[in-house]
């Protein structure tokens, strides 16, 4: 994903392109809680994010929901925020975490309700919702995702195992 800050009021538009369907996480001003989530397929072209935000500086986190396997690639091509956007670079943490998982780093049915619901689709996973992401937030560290649904360190969704991935000695 990516982080700018503007001064603003009102929405954000986002215009994009993409293959397939898919989510994007759109955060305002560090309101973890309160985040929109975008849906998105390959007729989506802008997207407006309904802030209502008051005229003043704002912190925008724009990053992609849905794991490689859903959706490979969204293309933002333009942002407008209705004001002017900021020179300052974003704030770096001093505090840096990777984490690398599988199906529960990445958010696959995460956002389900009931489960009788097919968890595997897009539209119930949203890896901006994840204990990574939540401990990486809590702590005030920037952070990285290298997550995939049924590709275990050890074995996968198939009960197949990787020995190429990993060596014990």
């Amino acid at each position: 994903g990516f982080e700018f800050t503007a001064n603003c009021a009102g929405n954000l538009e986002i215009l994009m392109s993409t293959e397939k369907k898919g989510k994007l996480n759109v955060t305002i001003d560090k309101d973890y809680d309160n985040s929109f989530e975008v849906n998105v397929d390959d007729t989506t072209k802008k997207c407006v994010i309904q802030a209502d935000l008051t005229k003043g500086e704002h912190t925008f986190l724009i990053q992609k929901a849905t794991e490689h396997g859903q959706n490979p690639l969204f293309e933002i091509t333009g942002v407008s925020v209705g004001g002017e956007l900021g020179t300052a670079k974003p704030v770096q943490s001093d505090k840096r975490i990777e984490f690398y998982g599988d199906s529960i780093t990445a958010g696959y049915g995460n956002l389900t309700t009931n489960a009788t619901t097919n968890a595997g689709g897009w539209e119930y996973q949203n890896g901006c919702k994840t204990y990574a992401t939540f401990t990486a937030q809590t702590l005030g560290a920037d952070y990285a995702i290298a997550a995939a649904s049924g590709h275990g360190v050890l074995g996968g969704f198939n009960g197949k195992s990787h020995p190429d991935n990993i060596n014990i000695d």
